[in-house]
């Protein structure tokens, strides 16, 4: 009785319908597996910048105080309408990748050269991050951006900043 079991399962496993069984499945597995890593891991998306402090402890800066950091720079830039920020996580640090919409006429080349140094000074005199900032990638999506605009949308971030105010009270 035990042979015929195993001679039938010999039989089936000869048959031209069971490998291709056995590769569609393989293949729905793997495609499921792939499905599941694309839904729940980021690919090199940064969450958080974790800073060790001398004191024995560590500082954590989250990736949207990151953005809004950026977005209170690019404020003073009124040629620069803000479109996207991203946080990429490198092998040693984190890059910035900043999307602009730049209004018409503007010199470029000066402008980009000077917000990214100036990003790169706030960083180190504020945030404190600067060693972890490998690179600021500045991409420009349209030459269009409408003045007005900006003014309206840099007033909403410039005009929240708390801290400027209280700078400006301390210089008195």
């Amino acid at each position: 009785m035990d042979g015929y079991w195993f001679d039938g399962l010999c039989t089936a496993a000869s048959s031209e319908g069971f490998w291709y069984g056995a590769a569609v499945g393989f293949i729905l597995a793997f495609l499921l597996w792939c499905l599941a890593k694309l839904m729940f891991c980021r690919r090199s998306g940064c969450q958080s910048v974790r800073v060790a402090d001398t004191e024995g402890g560590s500082f954590v800066i989250t990736a949207q105080a990151v953005k809004s950091f950026v977005q209170w720079v690019a404020a003073d830039y009124p040629e620069l309408d803000l479109r996207l920020t991203k946080i990429k996580t490198l092998r040693e640090g984190m890059a910035l990748e900043i999307v602009f919409n730049v209004v018409p006429g503007a010199e470029l080349a000066e402008i980009r050269q000077q917000f990214r140094e100036r990003l790169f000074k706030e960083i180190e005199k504020r945030l404190g991050i600067v060693d972890q900032v490998k690179q600021i990638n500045i991409e420009v999506d349209g030459y269009d951006a409408r003045v007005d605009r900006i003014a309206k949308h840099n007033r909403g971030v410039k005009g929240t900043d708390s801290r400027r105010d209280d700078d400006s009270l301390i210089d008195a």
